[in-house]
C-alpha cells in the first residue's frame, strides 16, 4: 500500500503545481493557446484515478483535498502572487496542515 502514496502523492503535487503555473501564466498573457492548455489539464481525472485504487476512502479525500490546495496555494506563493494572500487565509492554511495531523492522528488509533 505504501506504493500507492509513493505514485500519487508526489503526482497531485506535480499536477496542481504545473496548474498553478498554467493558471498564473494565462493570468499574466491572456492568450488563447494558454487558455486551451489550462482548459484541458484541469479537465484531467485525477480523482477517479486515485478513488479506484483507494483502501481508505475518508483518509484518502481529506489528503488529496488538502494537498491539492496545498500544491496549488504553495506554488503560487513560490511564483512570487502570493503576497496578495490576506491573514486569514494564512490562518486557513495552517488549520488545514493542523487538521491533517490531527485526522491522521485519530484514524491511527
Amino acid at each position: 500500500m505504501v506504493w500507492f502514496y509513493a505514485i500519487w502523492v508526489p503526482a497531485i503535487i506535480a499536477f496542481y503545481s504545473f496548474y498553478a503555473y498554467l493558471s498564473k501564466t494565462y493570468n499574466e498573457t491572456r492568450t488563447w493557446k494558454t487558455f486551451v492548455v489550462l482548459l484541458l489539464v484541469g479537465v484531467c481525472p485525477c480523482w477517479p484515478i486515485v478513488c479506484r485504487f483507494s483502501k481508505n476512502l475518508l483518509f484518502d479525500s481529506v489528503l488529496y483535498d488538502n494537498l491539492m490546495f496545498l500544491a496549488f496555494a504553495g506554488t503560487l506563493v513560490l511564483l512570487g502572487t502570493g503576497y496578495h494572500f490576506r491573514y486569514w487565509q494564512w490562518i486557513g492554511l495552517v488549520l488545514i496542515v493542523a487538521g491533517s495531523i490531527c485526522l491522521r492522528i485519530q484514524t491511527s488509533n
